[in-house]
């Protein structure tokens, strides 16, 4: 799954669904391999972030991209 059009508390939603729909099923993914694919869906204007976000839990990764979506809002010229 990538971002896309997606911002990133969409993205993020989507990407801890699937993860619950899989543990449902007894096919849990491991919080390490979900922050996995969470960075490697991102857009490249994420490239920055995502060379820190190597061990953070899922919440703490959304948390960072939320506040870099925030900041690369504003850095746009209007």
């Amino acid at each position: 799954m990538v971002l896309g059009d997606r911002s990133i508390s969409e993205y993020c939603q989507k990407m801890k669904l699937l993860s619950d729909l899989l543990a449902n099923i007894d096919s849990s993914v491991p919080e390490k391999t979900l922050v996995s694919y969470l960075i490697n869906g991102l857009s490249p204007q994420f490239d920055n972030i995502a060379i820190v976000l190597r061990h953070p839990t899922f919440l703490q990764a959304r948390s960072i991209l939320l506040l870099e979506e925030q900041h690369l809002s504003r850095a746009r010229p209007q």
